[in-house]
């Protein structure tokens, strides 16, 4: 594992979270689906891209953590703890989840 890893991931994460999403959101939008499944599906996309970020941190800080350079193991912890707090936030306040909505409390 090298330290460019991290920003090889971080740059396909790019991709898929904001070029990816354009190109099948329309293709879905032909096909007639419903509003109502683009949200859900867009929920799941967006999840998947912040997962790519969380995973390039992760690589990056083990690869410094094999180098004597960074925090053994808490950053890997943190990382994913972090991510899933904030994708809980965002999809509670912007509510673009059935699943995860306001109304359902």
């Amino acid at each position: 594992m090298d330290s460019p890893s991290g920003c090889r991931i971080s740059g396909a994460e790019l991709a898929h979270g904001i070029l990816g999403w354009k190109a099948m959101s329309a293709e879905l939008a032909r096909t007639g689906a419903s509003p109502d499944l683009l949200a859900d599906l867009a929920t799941g996309w967006y999840l998947g891209s912040m997962a790519m970020v969380a995973f390039a941190v992760i690589v990056t800080a083990t690869w410094l953590e094999a180098r004597g350079k960074g925090p053994a193991g808490r950053t890997a912890a943190a990382t994913i703890g972090l991510t899933y707090f904030t994708f809980g936030l965002l999809a509670f306040f912007f509510d673009h989840s059935a699943h995860i909505s306001s109304s359902h409390l």
